[in-house]
This record gives C-alpha cells, structure tokens and sequence, in this order.
C-alpha cells in the first residue's frame, strides 16, 4: 500500500491483490480492504482488466460491469 495526498485529500493505493486460489483462505483475500476500513477510507474504487468483444472497443476503453459469474459458489463473506 501506498500513502499520500492527491490534491486536498489524503489517499491509498494498491497494486494487485491476494487470489482465493493462492491461499484459500477467504479472510486473507479481503485483508486489504478491511485494513482500509479500519483506516476509516470512505471511497473505494476498484479497477480490473477485462476484455470485450464489441467492435467499436478499443485498448483502454471504460466498461461497466453489471454482472460476474461467480466461482465461489455462496462463499461471499
């Protein structure tokens, strides 16, 4: 995690994060954000790479993500 200021506001980066796979262990997969709740952040926005096949997409284009399927089955604590 990274600590600073941007602007007037003081904020906190990641890169990456800890895979359900690697450890199986659900509490150290969200370690990061309660850590970041304990640290009273109010916003949170999260970033991923995901792919798209519409023709007009181009690199580095936004999306908007209304669904997921998940593979964790009702593990979502």
């Amino acid at each position: 995690m990274i600590f600073g200021v941007l602007g007037n506001k003081k904020v906190v980066a990641m890169q990456g994060r800890i895979h359900y796979y690697e450890v199986q262990c659900m509490k150290k997969c969200t370690f990061p954000v309660r850590l970041m709740k304990l640290l009273n952040v109010k916003i949170l926005i999260v970033t991923n790479a995901a792919g798209g096949i519409g023709e007009k997409l181009k690199p580095g284009d936004l999306m908007i993500i209304k669904d997921h399927i998940n593979f964790m089955g009702k593990c979502n604590n």
